[in-house]
């Protein structure tokens, strides 16, 4: 199986870190890291939306360890003591040790993007920092070719 633009390796160059992901089926299973492990290590399971977006983690006994919220376009949104409370379970940071994010996208702590496949997403924006590769086949004097979903 081929996989057409998913993440198979991260090098971060500052601390020489090293993840390897591995998946079966096209679903990411496991992630292979050269960071020092922690001192207490836990197994996580995580609970989606129906757009893969990942809102509860829950510890081997169904405890919930942290919960999550997004804006429409991607933004997460922290405790605010109001709607949602640290006491919920909700993050002040969003650091949780699970590094995807809005829609599955995982979330780039060198640069505050989120990898979507083969681009990547700025979700402060709701934009993609690349232009559509698919566009490219659009033209002008025939402006049906721009829209993707033309049979």
């Amino acid at each position: 199986m081929v996989l057409k633009g998913k993440r198979v390796k991260k090098e971060v160059i500052a601390t020489g870190e090293t993840t390897v992901f591995v998946y079966s089926s096209g679903k990411l299973v496991a992630e292979y890291s050269t960071a020092a492990p922690s001192a207490n290590p836990t197994t996580n399971y995580t609970a989606t939306d129906m757009l893969g977006s990942p809102r509860v983690l829950t510890d081997s006994f169904g405890n919930v360890v942290s919960r999550r919220d997004f804006l429409p376009f991607g933004e997460e949104l922290y405790a605010d003591g109001v709607h949602r409370s640290v006491a919920g379970k909700y993050s002040q940071t969003g650091q949780d040790g699970v590094r995807q994010r809005f829609t599955g996208y995982q979330k780039d702590v060198e640069t505050s993007l989120d990898f979507a496949e083969a681009r990547m997403y700025a979700n402060t924006y709701g934009r993609f920092t690349a232009v559509d590769p698919l566009l490219a086949s659009g033209k002008s004097a025939n402006p049906q070719t721009f829209n993707r979903l033309a049979g």
